[in-house]
């Protein structure tokens, strides 16, 4: 059985960057957060994403080829 669907509106700007994660406002592109990346930091994120529902997949060609996903 489904629970109760999410309401409102959010977004969110995701960026890595010379060893930094960067979490945006999707309204306001005010920072949310910044912290250092580590090896596999970037990965962990998506699973998190993808764990959210169906697959994704990668719009972005170099991260599909770098994690070996179907565009």
């Amino acid at each position: 059985m489904l629970g109760q669907t999410e309401r409102g509106v959010a977004s969110l700007l995701i960026e890595l960057r010379d060893s930094k994660i960067t979490v945006r406002h999707g309204t306001t592109r005010e920072t949310i957060l910044t912290t250092t990346a580590v090896e596999g930091d970037w990965k962990k994120l998506w699973a998190t994403i993808d764990d959210l529902g169906p697959e994704i997949p990668s719009a972005d060609p170099y991260r599909a080829a770098f994690y070996g996903e179907d565009e």
